[in-house]
């Protein structure tokens, strides 16, 4: 039984690698990481900078920051292309769906018109769907 249960947990890992999307996902959160370290540290430059120094092109330009900076949007493209891609990808299983319904909901400004209540309920059917599959 032990074996059976190992096998489809195994399967249903295997069929979530194998998801377009959950593959974006991770390469996403790979570069989101990447981004956040840099901008770190452009924030960390400009906060030693003097208040009046900064915006001063020659004294951002001697102290790191431009570098840095340029460093930030150079990762930051990477990011903005997966998620565009994110968003014209099929997913291919719940986890998929749920990775794209959560992005949206990050994306989504709160409207009257219920479209967040209406995601959050996507996102708990989803989430209900993979809670069943995994105990199932």
């Amino acid at each position: 039984m032990s074996d059976t249960m190992f096998d489809l947990g195994r399967r249903h890992s295997e069929l979530c690698d194998a998801d377009p999307v959950v593959k974006l996902a991770r390469a996403r959160e790979q570069a989101l990481e990447a981004w956040g370290e840099a901008q770190e540290e452009a924030d960390r430059i400009m906060a030693a900078l003097p208040r009046e120094a900064q915006g001063d092109p020659k004294i951002e330009e001697t102290s790191g920051y431009a570098a840095a900076y340029e460093r930030t949007m150079r990762l930051l493209e990477p990011v903005l292309e997966i998620e565009g891609r994110l968003e014209e990808t099929m997913a291919t299983t719940p986890a998929g769906l749920l990775i794209q319904a959560r992005l949206l909901a990050a994306a989504l400004p709160s409207s009257g018109h219920g479209g967040s209540r209406l995601l959050a309920s996507i996102i708990a059917g989803l989430e209900g769907r993979l809670d069943a599959t995994r105990d199932g």
